[in-house]
């Protein structure tokens, strides 16, 4: 809850039922207050290496809602599959790849989601750095 969302927006309600076949739910309010939640579950797990996950727009319970509710244009597929990989590159660092697998998002729909990513990516170090100078 900490270092989920891009810059700027928080994270008030974060769930999660880290297994295969494990839901999700968690919001992301903008810095204006506007809240938007998402919800799914996780499909592939192999630890160390990556985490395949069931994404879509959600309400507060974590059921799926269509993206007009938030505003977003209507959607005719059943969510996105989104993956991220794990990369043992020594000297104890790890590359994170994350594969968005949205094949009808625009070339802006990536680029933003990338950004977004980037930014959540920036947070989570902030944290880490944090928990590291208090331990």
């Amino acid at each position: 809850m900490r270092w989920w969302g891009p810059k700027g927006f928080t994270s008030p309600v974060c769930r999660i039922d880290l297994r295969v076949g494990g839901r999700f739910t968690y919001c992301m309010r903008t810095p204006d207050g506007h809240d938007f939640y998402n919800g799914g579950k996780f499909l592939e797990i192999v630890p160390l290496e990556k985490i395949v996950w069931l994404w879509y727009f959600a309400d507060a319970d974590g059921n799926r809602v269509d993206p007009s509710h938030y505003g977003f244009p209507s959607e005719d597929r059943e969510g996105n599959i989104d993956e991220i990989l794990f990369e043992d590159i020594g000297n104890g660092q790890t590359r994170l790849t994350f594969k968005r697998n949205d094949p009808t998002a625009t070339r802006e729909e990536q680029e933003g989601a990338a950004e977004g990513i980037r930014q959540i990516l920036d947070k989570m170090a902030g944290v880490v750095a944090e928990l590291l100078r208090n331990s």
